[in-house]
């Protein structure tokens, strides 16, 4: 009975001994159901593909999250010396820690007034003559946002570059973003790298 509703289901006749038209039905049944698997599996890829499409916010969105938050930056030139700055901006007020080779000193900037908070007493060289102006992420955006860039997204980040002239000097910026979040700033000047990342 099996036998026959097999026999059936194939499209072959019980009383049929034509082994060429059995092996054309099964020829038939394998394409229709190869032609099933790899529908379903291009599908699949497909919706994969669309799930992992990234939406991101414009840079302007992105920075303006950046009103209160922690910094840590790092300065080196070209012969290897590193400077670093760590610390957090709530409410205007900078406070933080350089560092450069022992030497550690902790401030506090509020209203560019800048205090060494261990003594209470005015810094006036904290920076170095470095580029403090875009240590700070409003700074930064306002600066690029005038500036004609390039950018390009890998998978779930986006990058955006930018060359311009500041005091005479070739200056770049390098801005990696998440789809909401800045990742790192890396800023080239005057022999001078500095690595810039933010945390809310």
């Amino acid at each position: 009975m099996k036998e026959k509703l097999k026999n059936k289901f194939l499209g072959i006749n019980e009383l049929s001994e034509n082994k060429e038209k059995s092996l054309i039905l099964l020829l038939i049944w394998i394409v229709f159901i190869g032609g099933v698997v790899i529908y379903i599996k291009s599908y699949k890829d497909q919706e994969q593909t669309t799930q992992n499409v990234f939406v991101f916010n414009n840079l302007e969105t992105i920075f303006n999250e950046y009103k209160d938050y922690k910094y840590d930056i790092s300065i080196k030139d070209v012969e290897g010396n590193t400077s670093l700055f760590a610390g957090s901006i709530k409410d205007g007020v900078d406070t933080g820690t350089k560092t450069v080779g022992e030497e550690i000193v902790n401030y506090k900037n509020d209203n560019n007034i800048i205090t060494n908070t261990d003594t209470n007493q005015i810094i006036d060289n904290l920076y170095d003559g470095y580029l403090s102006y875009f240590f700070k992420a409003d700074n930064i955006y306002n600066y690029v946002s005038f500036l004609s860039g390039e950018t390009r997204e890998d998978k779930d980040i986006k990058i955006y570059s930018y060359e311009y002239v500041y005091d005479d000097k070739n200056i770049s910026f390098e801005i990696t973003t998440t789809v909401n979040r800045i990742s790192s700033i890396v800023i080239t000047y005057d022999d001078h790298i500095y690595n810039i990342k933010y945390n809310l």
